[in-house]
């Protein structure tokens, strides 16, 4: 079975964050399952507040040594203010992830929170 997990975020380095989605994760991986995760990183936030880019793919490895990739393709964020940049941003930041879900073809795509499910 191949599973997709799109989440908000994901933890990379120093910054611990959805540790709960990885927690998720490795416990499938660990059971065998392949696991996927697509977990979008703003280009915005990085342009304007100068939040570092993480590599658009990485392997992981649980602490039981399976491994699984993350996929981290640039998404915009401009928040709601202006229904145009937010329809541009939402257009293009589901083009990325439907890119992912084709290269990964997975059997089941798990949402993390609704908007990830839309």
């Amino acid at each position: 079975m191949n599973i997709c997990i799109i989440s908000d975020d994901y933890p990379y380095q120093d910054r611990m964050v959805f540790v709960f989605v990885q927690q998720l994760v490795e416990a499938m991986v660990d059971e065998g399952v392949k696991v996927d995760v697509i977990a979008a990183q703003s280009l915005t936030r990085s342009l304007i507040r100068g939040v570092k880019l993480m590599p658009k793919k990485q392997r992981y490895t649980t602490n039981k040594g399976n491994e699984y990739l993350v996929f981290r393709p640039f998404a915009l964020s401009f928040g709601n203010g202006n229904k145009i940049l937010y329809r541009l941003a939402k257009s293009f930041n589901q083009s990325r992830i439907e890119r992912c879900l084709n290269a990964i073809n997975p059997q089941i795509v798990y949402g993390h929170f609704w908007h990830n499910a839309m």
